[in-house]
């Protein structure tokens, strides 16, 4: 399941099921006004009415409207039904303040280059360690050992220029006037190349830039 307001790639993703293995994809509308509680009694509504859900694309904030969903309570949610939530939280990483653990979510996407000011092509993939192995290796993965997260986004031979490129964009980003909190500040605080060409970890739990230096991230 997904929203109307969902990003446009990310929607094609969730699609593709249908088309492979025939699953019952539904598209969830969100409603107008939206407030904080008619976008949870939406979620609500929608989740009591497909009890055979599985999983369920979030989008932490929406690139066409700027509305931010109240990802945690949807998450938790979802979780007391048994159902997996994947947070798009491409455009909020750089523009709300926010750490993953604040989420809660067992998956999730970001962006560097749309907010954070790298390079195109720039991101990470976040998966719960506790879930890795619920994720298939991408293309039967073999250069990284199955409890390795970077097994789970090959990317073959590509350009390392634009994560080599984050160092320079995280302290420029994250320099006052443009972020000033203290969760901003410790989130930026550190220097990519501080973190093991492995992936970082967040309390157990696994992040990494396509199996180049992952960005640190705090989190409970």
């Amino acid at each position: 399941m997904y929203a109307d307001l969902g990003y446009h790639s990310a929607q094609y993703a969730m699609d593709w099921p249908r088309e492979r293995r025939g699953v019952r994809v539904e598209r969830l509308v969100i409603p107008e006004p939206a407030t904080r509680q008619a976008v949870l009694d939406a979620y609500a509504a929608a989740l009591s009415a497909t009890p055979r859900l599985r999983l369920l694309l979030l989008t932490h904030m929406n690139n066409r409207t700027g509305l931010v969903l109240p990802v945690r309570q949807i998450v938790a949610m979802a979780r007391a039904r048994g159902v997996d939530v994947i947070v798009d939280a491409a455009h909020s990483w750089g523009q709300l303040d926010f750490t993953i653990a604040d989420l809660d979510a067992d998956f999730g996407v970001f962006s560097l280059h749309k907010w954070m000011g790298a390079p195109l092509g720039s991101g990470f993939l976040y998966i719960r360690r506790d879930r890795l192995a619920d994720i298939d290796p991408a293309y039967a993965d073999q250069s990284h050992p199955a409890d390795d997260i970077r097994s789970r986004v090959h990317s073959g031979t590509r350009d390392v220029a634009p994560v080599l490129a984050v160092d320079a964009a995280l302290p420029r980003r994250c320099s006052p006037p443009l972020s000033t909190s203290t969760t901003s500040r410790r989130r930026c605080g550190d220097s990519p190349r501080q973190v093991p060409a492995g992936g970082a970890h967040e309390r157990g739990r696994a992040l990494t830039g396509n199996g180049l230096p992952a960005v640190p991230i705090w989190g409970r």
